[in-house]
């Protein structure tokens, strides 16, 4: 048996992922979705229809995965600030708008979005996604509001990484930045316009998802900075054997997957 085939095995009996890694789906705000209009579903890496509906933090127990299976240990913990000063303790609140001028928005996990409670708490909101199974997902993240031709222009910078320790500061964790330049286009979902996607690994117990947005807001706009908005996160599992192989040489990081268009 050769070294690969040896540590791939090692890492299969090590690491339960066929039986306990699940797709995870987070559309933020009131209006529940049950479909398959989204980056992820378009990449062909989600394939289930069960959203959850997430409008605050989420405890353990209270989700469910794309085939509406519970997830008894992940959870979910809001936090808000300055991109480099989080704090988990802040809250958030959910808003929906009318998309009517912008088809791609008009509808679904783009409907309604997650932001912070109040101004004075800073602009950024950030995410920990806790109590994954140790194995390789793939993320697919929207942030857009889209509800008048000023917010549909608006550039949100993304962040993650994973840890075993709350992380406050993300400001050295850029992942990408969705522009917006096609806000109008209807059915096409285009990577580093309207989503980031990237790939991260849970290598150990307690070890977690980060992901922050943050928007630096426009030239000249007199409203600048903008808050970061939420509006869809789609963690996906990376299938076997590719999973397995990556736990094994131990790669935690968050890594930005090449564009798609």
């Amino acid at each position: 048996m050769n070294r690969a085939l040896t540590a791939l095995t090692a890492a299969c009996v090590a690491l339960p992922c066929a039986a306990t890694q699940a797709t995870v789906l987070l559309d933020f705000g009131p209006t529940a979705y049950a479909g398959t209009d989204s980056p992820g579903h378009e990449d062909g890496a989600a394939t289930g229809t069960s959203w959850n509906s997430v409008t605050g933090d989420a405890a353990a127990g209270s989700l469910v995965d794309e085939n509406g299976n519970a997830l008894p240990g992940v959870a979910l913990d809001f936090g808000v600030g300055a991109v480099a000063a989080i704090d988990y303790a802040n809250g958030v609140r959910t808003d929906t708008r009318d998309h009517s001028a912008y088809p791609l928005w008009d509808s679904g996990v783009g409907e309604d979005h997650i932001f912070r409670d109040v101004a004075s708490e800073g602009p950024a909101i950030a995410l920990a996604v806790t109590g994954l199974p140790q194995g390789v997902y793939d993320f697919y993240l929207t942030a857009f509001r889209g509800d008048n031709d000023t917010n549909a222009s608006r550039n949100y910078d993304v962040y993650a990484t994973t840890s075993t320790a709350a992380v406050m500061d993300f400001s050295a964790l850029g992942v990408g930045e969705i522009t917006n330049t096609n806000p109008t286009t209807a059915n096409d979902w285009i990577a580093d316009d309207h989503y980031v996607t990237g790939t991260f690994t849970i290598t150990a117990a307690g070890e977690a998802f980060y992901v922050a947005v943050d928007s630096p807001g426009l030239a000249g706009d007199t409203n600048s900075p903008f808050i970061g908005v939420l509006s869809s996160l789609e963690i996906v599992v990376v299938p076997e054997p590719a999973s397995a192989a990556f736990v094994a040489l131990g790669l935690g990081a968050v890594a930005r997957r090449p564009r798609r268009s």
